[in-house]
């Protein structure tokens, strides 16, 4: 599905320069706010010599789900206003607050079905504004459950190790500059300035910082973080690489037993979700960021994200049982029962759910009140003709002519005007097989599942 996309302006203490994507304004569909990490990379993930399009992609990723999505620049950068370097955690929460009722109030957002996703220190943002803001459910990625002061401490460990493994004038240079405890050291010194202090903002080595920024965060420890999980009880995905150079993907061990919480710690994939291909050098990480970042999102943590959002999907209307006028039926094409079919290969790699809903009877007795609104996952056929359809809502109308067997009517923004014939299983199950009104006969292409 391709996404259509909108700039807005979000009001609020600050006005945010924002984007709204989404696949159709028809209807009520959940939606996803995603957070940005640290820094003042714009609403896409990029900045001066950094062009990543991380938050895009999630962006591309979500609305390909059937989700709307908002992505939004700082305050202080780029289109919002404000004072970047004088803006604490708190100003911070309270922006993703403002952005996340806005799209509650769009008119074809479901403020129900609103999902925030928070991306290294977006995830801990996510975290604070759930205190604040009834949000169904969380994603958390590079960075659950972990504060700023301990995800800065695995930093320099990380640092101060692998100096530790350089070998030569560089190792040297290296570990006389960027040891662990030297490291740690400037870190604490920042730290007492700070908390020393009343002012927004100090010069800490020739830069101007927030100490508003610092003294919030410390006010917060991984294990408040866990708590604020432990304590949500809606559904959280946390996701976070081994080879995540700026969260520890142990983290993810304090909320593991959550009942409501999926924990996914993919092998090789860094803070930017892409799976490394190098020694995943922290003195190398910028140029990795940028040279992996042309990659797709690392496949494993796209199916994950993807089925944890499928529960959001507007099952609000429960399924409903079909039942064939014309009784059990077989495919004509394939001859063989469900049963048969589920056994087979191309039954394996089909796969949707479908919900009905009841309409009003037509008039003139083409449509008896009776439709199915589908999501469709994409489907790789293992025989000659099967094609690929995309994952997006599509609706199967049914409609019977006198004397005929039931036909249902598809539409969909990718699959276009094409008709269907229908053939149910103990209701349970229906095959769809599809004619294109501008190509030949294509063979049957979806499984969905009633029950």
């Amino acid at each position: 599905m391709s996404a259509n996309e909108e700039k807005v302006t979000v009001p609020g203490a600050a006005s945010l320069g924002a984007t709204i994507a989404y696949g159709s304004k028809e209807g009520k569909s959940p939606a996803v706010v995603i957070i940005m990490g640290t820094g003042k990379l714009d609403r896409d993930g990029n900045g001066p010599g950094s062009r990543m399009n991380i938050y895009r992609d999630l962006s591309d990723l979500f609305v390909e789900e059937g989700f709307v999505t908002i992505r939004y620049d700082k305050r202080g950068t780029h289109a919002s206003s404000g004072d970047f370097s004088s803006a604490g955690l708190s100003d911070f929460v309270g922006d993703a607050v403002s952005v996340t009722e806005y799209v509650k109030a769009l008119p074809y957002v479901d403020a129900g079905r609103v999902i925030v996703c928070g991306h290294s220190e977006g995830a801990m943002i996510a975290t604070l504004l759930s205190q604040k803001e009834d949000v169904a459910g969380l994603m958390l990625l590079g960075g659950a459950a972990t504060c700023l002061k301990d995800a800065l401490r695995y930093q320099s460990r990380l640092a101060g190790e692998q100096s530790e493994e350089r070998k030569g004038i560089v190792g040297a240079i290296l570990r006389r500059a960027a040891s662990k405890e030297k490291t740690d050291a400037r870190q604490d010194e920042l730290f007492v300035r700070c908390l020393s202090t009343e002012e927004d903002t100090i010069r800490f080595q020739g830069v101007k910082m927030s100490a508003k920024w610092i003294r919030e965060h410390l006010s917060y420890t991984s294990e408040d973080y866990a708590g604020m999980l432990r304590a949500f009880g809606k559904p959280m995905l946390a996701i976070t690489g081994t080879a995540d150079l700026s969260a520890d993907f142990r983290s993810l061990e304090s909320i593991r037993d959550v009942p409501s919480a999926t924990c996914y710690a993919p092998e090789g994939v860094n803070h930017i979700l892409r799976e490394i291909d190098d020694d995943n050098s922290i003195m190398k990480v910028r140029k990795q960021y940028l040279r992996l970042s042309a990659r797709p999102i690392h496949q494993g943590t796209k199916e994950t994200m993807g089925r944890w959002l499928s529960q959001f999907l507007d099952r609000s209307r429960g399924p409903e049982q079909f039942v064939d006028p014309a009784g059990p039926c077989r495919p004509r094409r394939f001859g063989k029962s469900i049963e048969e079919k589920k056994r087979g290969e191309f039954y394996k790699n089909a796969s949707s759910t479908a919900f009905g809903q009841t309409k009003e009877p037509s008039d003139d007795g083409t449509h008896d009140g009776r439709e199915i609104e589908c999501m469709h996952t994409a489907v790789r056929g293992r025989r000659p003709g099967d094609v690929r359809i995309p994952r997006e809502r599509v609706l199967l109308r049914h409609e019977r002519a006198a004397g005929s067997r039931p036909r249902f009517a598809l539409s969909g923004s990718r699959l276009g005007a094409r008709r269907c014939h229908l053939a149910v299983y103990s209701g349970l199950h229906v095959l769809v097989r599809q004619r294109d009104r501008t190509g030949p006969r294509r063979g049957a292409q979806t499984v969905s599942s009633l029950g």
